[in-house]
């Protein structure tokens, strides 16, 4: 039986998925961290082998690498597919091009926001993003940027704090007084992902009218929208109609999904939008792109 297995390769977890000729799931499995970008080639390796440990030996791999830039990036990516998957056919892709993929009615452009950001769409050429430079340079509408707009904000005036707020910081940093904040973020190992964790409660405070959250909100989303507007500028030309798919774990507050649409809807007032929320893992559409390349397709 002809097995295709789609790997998501992101910076928490390694997550598999085979799947059949018709697309029936057969394999499921995950591991940790495998961040091409972040992780060691060892722990790489280990994450990988993990996940895929005990799956039928495909004949097609597709992997959706975090961390995967450029040639030299997809060249390493197939190295270590190699020597796990040696007489697969084999594919490394950025994680947002399996994000996009994993939309069962692929959308035009995918806005995917976790704790980064990046908006990408399909063309003849292969995927294309904008934005996806990582927490250093950028990632407008991140939950990184969130939180980190959030600590900012908290920082200036800790009185005027929520509960909501408030009790996210105790529970990210353990204190609150802004000396231990400042050490504890800046000793994180990965402190994007640290600031990422305040966003939830972002949502809370604007949902509850709270003036500082929704500043932030608005701002953050404006950012993300003129983001989208411009990818759709440069790479998808003169259109009508354009359908936008939503991925990643900031999406899950149906605030943002709320703010932004509005932005979007403002910024690209010439287009009639249409917004789907993913509603499965992106593991699949990795799964989906290896099973393509089973078939041919």
């Amino acid at each position: 039986m002809p097995i295709a297995l789609g790997l998501d390769c992101g910076g928490s977890s390694c997550r598999a998925l085979a799947v059949d000729a018709s697309g029936s799931p057969v394999f499921r499995g995950h591991a940790g961290p495998a961040n091409l970008a972040t992780s060691s080639p060892a722990g790489l390796r280990r994450s990988l082998a993990k996940a895929s440990a005990g799956a039928p030996a495909p004949q097609a791999v597709c992997a959706g690498f975090a961390g995967l830039v450029g040639q030299e990036g997809e060249a390493t990516a197939i190295d270590l597919l190699t020597e796990l998957f040696p007489s697969a056919s084999l594919r490394a892709l950025p994680d947002y091009a399996i994000a996009l993929a994993a939309f069962p009615d692929r959308p035009d452009v995918c806005v995917l926001a976790g704790t980064g950001s990046v908006v990408c769409s399909a063309g003849p050429g292969g995927f294309v993003k904008s934005g996806g430079r990582g927490y250093l340079l950028g990632d407008a509408g991140s939950a990184f940027r969130i939180g980190r707009d959030a600590l900012v904000a908290y920082l200036d005036q800790p009185e005027a704090a929520s509960p909501a707020m408030t009790s996210a910081l105790s529970e990210v940093f353990g204190m609150l007084d802004e000396s231990s904040l400042i050490v504890k973020l800046y000793q994180s190992r990965q402190p994007a992902r640290l600031l990422a964790h305040l966003a939830r409660a972002v949502a809370k405070d604007a949902q509850a009218g709270h003036e500082a959250a929704c500043a932030i909100m608005e701002s953050s989303m404006r950012e993300l929208a003129e983001t989208v507007r411009r990818h759709v500028a440069k790479h998808l030309g003169d259109r009508k109609n354009l359908k936008i798919g939503l991925a990643g774990g900031l999406w899950k507050a149906a605030a943002f999904r709320q703010a932004f649409e509005h932005q979007a809807r403002a910024a690209m007032a010439h287009l009639d939008l249409s917004f789907t929320l993913l509603d499965r893992p992106p593991v699949a559409g990795a799964a989906e792109l290896a099973r393509e390349a089973l078939l041919g397709n």
